[in-house]
């Protein structure tokens, strides 16, 4: 059977076989047109879709409608990638074919154009005006909130409890590290960021899409759940605690040990507190014992986002081992 050839992006010209080589490489193949009126853009801000994706950009209308946005070529790649499957995609053509994954990803779009599956070619204003950034890459999709069972969960031995963390990228670097050793899922107490904030998505870099996460948890319901996956190791990351009460004297009352000396083979929880203030009442509350990273050179305290990612890959060592 003849190799399906794919279609090419919109607007190319069908190109001739270069000369061969004097050394015989192998020969590009042209490239096959693929069929577009120009009617088959998208060109008005006042398009249902177009008007979607930049409500996405709001907190209030992402909620409302359970879908968040991602831009740029490697995000909408990756989503591809891991079968999510967006609602629907807008691209810019001529922003895409500048680059050669972004030539790469047209070619994916053009497929879905042609196969009705949720891609529409829209013109460059369209894309600036959904895009979160000062220079948009192109292509923008709608993509339903993600949903993980019990069982992925339960998949995973350790689990990072993020209370009341607010900055985006330290969100991002949690999932990022999170997806690379593959030992871990992620809990987002409701003081916390919105974990589909565009900042927090860019700044995942697609963990988004592999991590099992929860978000918006309350505390009572956070440890119901931690129960139920049999998890009665539950340690507080040491770190800043704003002063004085009786929050402060608790939490320093916890019997302390080192991330070397932790057992990260049974299931473990991890509590990560606000980046200035520490964790909540509640999350002091919960832990049985307080994790303390050794830091030799002489550091008070280490970034949220970088303690987290030690302890990711502490466990992960002794879980290899």
């Amino acid at each position: 059977m003849p190799e399906k050839r794919r279609p090419a992006p919109f607007g190319s010209a069908r190109k001739s076989a270069p000369p061969k080589s004097d050394f015989k490489k192998p020969q590009p193949q042209p490239e096959p047109e693929i069929e577009l009126s120009q009617s088959g853009f998208i060109t008005s801000l006042e398009n249902d879709k177009a008007k979607f994706v930049r409500l996405l950009l709001n907190k209030k209308e992402r909620y409302a409608s359970r879908h968040f946005l991602i831009e740029g070529v490697r995000l909408v790649k990756e989503a591809l990638k891991a079968a999510i499957a967006p609602t629907f995609t807008l691209f810019e053509p001529d922003s895409l074919r500048k680059t050669e994954s972004g030539r790469s990803l047209l070619f994916d779009l053009s497929e879905m154009v042609e196969q009705k599956k949720g891609a529409y070619p829209v013109t460059e204003r369209i894309i600036a005006a959904a895009s979160d950034t000062v220079t948009p890459q192109g292509v923008a999709a709608a993509i339903p909130f993600l949903t993980w069972e019990d069982e992925q969960f339960a998949a995973k031995k350790l689990h990072l409890i993020l209370d009341g963390l607010q900055d985006p990228g330290n969100l991002g670097t949690v999932l990022r590290s999170a997806w690379a050793s593959g030992n871990a899922a992620v809990w987002l107490t409701e003081s916390s960021v919105d974990f589909y904030s565009p900042k927090a998505v860019r700044a995942g870099m697609g963990a988004h899409f592999h991590v099992p996460t929860r978000f918006d948890q309350k505390w009572a319901d956070l440890v119901k759940q931690l129960k139920n996956l049999g998890i009665k190791q539950v340690l507080l990351a040491e770190g800043e605690i704003s002063e004085g009460g009786e929050s402060r004297a608790s939490y320093r009352a916890l019997p302390g040990v080192s991330l070397y000396e932790v057992d990260w083979n049974q299931p473990t929880a991890i509590i990560i507190g606000n980046e200035a203030h520490g964790p909540s009442a509640d999350g002091w509350k919960a832990a049985n014992s307080l994790l303390h990273i050794p830091m030799p050179g002489g550091a008070e305290s280490l970034n949220a986002s970088i303690a987290a990612s030690l302890i990711i890959f502490e466990a992960l060592r002794q879980q290899t081992n």
